[in-house]
């Protein structure tokens, strides 16, 4: 993130969590302190110490959502926000394929290759090395259920993505029926 940005953020620091040191290295840079945690246990942060978290496609993967959610109640400062983006568990193209009898599109059985699905471009394919699969997809109402029984109220939902439809016209349906869109992005106040 340029200093302009972070300006126009109104932030004068941005602390990034990454598991792996590799990774955490290479995201590291004069305006990105970026710290070694597992967004499965506690983090290494002090109780109310930030303004914003942001999950940007991070949420799915995690095992366990209560102990991230727990800790995000707890470092955030009160009346400040979450925004976490994710995929949705009832979007049409998975409800289709689970009414056709087949894996959504949105977990994978297998570690090693992708398999369930034939409407998948992936089928049977191997997965890439350090494969991470999603653990557990939400829908619009469990996810909210789950935010706000750990005293984050969400506040907005936006709904992206209608695959197989074109851009243009997914985003017509994005607008009319956002709860079934591809991707959900929800922000998330916590209650003081």
């Amino acid at each position: 993130m340029s200093y302009r940005t972070m300006t126009a953020a109104g932030v004068d620091e941005i602390i990034g969590v990454e598991m792996a040191e590799a990774p955490a290295k290479q995201a590291s840079s004069r305006n990105l302190n970026v710290i070694r945690a597992d967004l499965d246990l506690s983090l290494p942060l002090s109780d109310e110490s930030v303004d914003l978290v942001f999950a940007n496609y991070v949420f799915a993967h995690l095992t366990d959502h209560d102990t991230f959610l727990a800790e995000v109640h707890r470092v955030l400062r009160p009346n400040r926000y979450c925004i976490v983006s994710t995929e949705n568990l009832s979007a049409w193209h998975n409800i289709l394929a689970l009414i056709a009898g087949f894996q959504d599109f949105s977990h994978n059985v297998s570690s090693v290759w992708y398999l369930g699905n034939p409407l998948s471009p992936h089928y049977k394919k191997h997965t890439p090395p350090g494969f991470s699969p999603h653990f557990r997809i939400f829908t619009p109402r469990s996810l909210r259920d789950l935010f706000e029984a750990h005293g984050v109220h969400v506040e907005q939902w936006i709904g992206t993505g209608c695959y197989p439809l074109p851009r243009a016209l997914a985003g017509l349906v994005e607008h009319l029926d956002p709860w079934h869109s591809q991707f959900l992005t929800v922000k998330a106040k916590k209650r003081p």
